[in-house]
Formats: structure tokens, C-alpha cells, sequence
């Protein structure tokens, strides 16, 4: 038996076309979906439709720094500008999840789903929420773990690229740091 949540997700009608456009590959949450996880795309006003899902089997925590403003690979991901990203989470910190597995279909309306209205952010759904014809379009997930182990229940793996970008970026701007500080010092090394 294979386990994987389904979740109904609130999206912008601009960045839910962009997904199913494949432009933007990935979604930032302030807080994390529970991965693995089949969302369901859920366009906000005008349209109020779900045209599209993806899976989501993993996501990289973003602390907001530099790096927004310096990494494009990362506004080509999300499709946002950095000012848009710095708005957007609170306290600097939020969750990128990466798009997997994209299926797109004729539009669909919540009572397709059985569902009232949509959710703020996002919500859970049942065999019962998804219409027959959409429940077999999923990826598979690992084997659902056992009970005690933590570390197995979820693919909580970083983005290796971004993190060794991220670092990079670090050792660069260190590197800046202290050669201003010799040319300053006349060959003095000074300590951060």
C-alpha cells in the first residue's frame, strides 16, 4: 500500500497558470506542505477552477538573505521578484516546495470535489473529495513508515544546488569582506 497525503491548495490565478504552463517549477509556503503530498491546484478569483495537480515530494526551508536578491535560477523557480518574496514571508523564513508530476485537465469546480468553499492556504482531502476520474493521476510515494520512525516519515531531502549556491555565495562575500579589511588596514588582518 503506498501513502501519499492529497491537499487542495489556494493559488493566484497568476501563478497557477504559470504552473501549468511549467514556468514556475516551484511554490513558496510560509509553512511546509506535508510532503510527500498530491496537490491539487485550486485558482483563486476570477476564475475559481482546480485545472491542474502536481506532486510534491520534497521542499528546501528559504531563509531570506542575500540570496534572494542575487540567485535568478531562484525568481525563474518561483516566478517572483525578490521584493516580492521579501513581502510575502513573515519573520524571513519560508518553504519552497518543488513541482513534480504536473497534470493538467478541463476546469473543475469545488462541488466537483465535494467540497463548499476553498481553503485559505490549503487543506486536506479524502478518496471521497477526488472525482473517480482523478484519483488514479498521482505519482507513488515511499511505503508509508512505521509508527516510531521519525526520520523515515517524510523526503525532507534540501535542494542540493541551491545550498551549494547559497554557501558559495557566503564564501564569496567573506572573501570580499576580508580583502577590504587588509586594503583598510594596510595588511592587517582584522577579526569578524
Amino acid at each position: 500500500m503506498r501513502f501519499m497525503n492529497d491537499i487542495l491548495l489556494s493559488i493566484g490565478a497568476r501563478h497557477a497558470a504559470a504552473i501549468r504552463e511549467g514556468r514556475k517549477t516551484a511554490e513558496l509556503r510560509t509553512r511546509p506542505l506535508p510532503v510527500p503530498c498530491r496537490c491539487f491546484v485550486y485558482e483563486t478569483k476570477p476564475e475559481g477552477v482546480i485545472r491542474c495537480d502536481f506532486v510534491c515530494r520534497r521542499y528546501l526551508q528559504l531563509i531570506a538573505c542575500d540570496m534572494v536578491y542575487t540567485d535568478r535560477s531562484l525568481h525563474e523557480e518561483l516566478q517572483l521578484d525578490p521584493s516580492e518574496i521579501i513581502d510575502y514571508l513573515p519573520n524571513d523564513v519560508g518553504f519552497i516546495h518543488y513541482i513534480e508530476e504536473m497534470h493538467t485537465y478541463a476546469p473543475r469546480h469545488l462541488s466537483d470535489f465535494n467540497l463548499d468553499r476553498a481553503p485559505q492556504s490549503w487543506r486536506y482531502l479524502t478518496a471521497e473529495n477526488i472525482p473517480p476520474d482523478l484519483r488514479d493521476l498521482g505519482g507513488e510515494a515511499p511505503e508509508r513508515p512505521a509508527e516510531g520512525n521519525k526520520a523515515s516519515r517524510t523526503n525532507r531531502e534540501p535542494n542540493d544546488v541551491a545550498l551549494r549556491h547559497w554557501r558559495q555565495r557566503q564564501r564569496e562575500e567573506k572573501a570580499i569582506r576580508d580583502q577590504r579589511n587588509l586594503d583598510i588596514f594596510g595588511g592587517t588582518e582584522v577579526i569578524e
